[in-house]
């Protein structure tokens, strides 16, 4: 749906759960970095399993900010959203 939703318009932000049913949060990422519009999109990847090194170093090119789930600080989480929107 977010795929077909940057046919339309384009957001200010993408809140990204790495976790997700249909695809997960790498495979929109993939999908996100070959699209025209959704390339420029920032990205704040949220996520509550513990990332291999790997997937650090994938996120860490290709999205703002890696946040995980348990121990972030939702005041954080929004200064951080506010500062890529603005």
């Amino acid at each position: 749906m977010a795929l077909e939703h940057l046919e339309h318009k384009k957001p200010a932000l993408i809140l990204l759960d790495l976790n997700m049913p249909v695809m997960n949060g790498f495979e929109l990422i993939d999908h996100l970095q070959n699209h025209e519009k959704g390339c420029l999109i920032p990205i704040i990847a949220l996520t509550a399993k513990e990332l291999t090194a790997e997937e650090q170093a994938y996120l860490n090119q290709h999205v703002e900010i890696v946040c995980h789930k348990k121990p972030y600080n939702q005041d954080e989480l929004i200064l951080h959203i506010h500062q890529l929107i603005t």
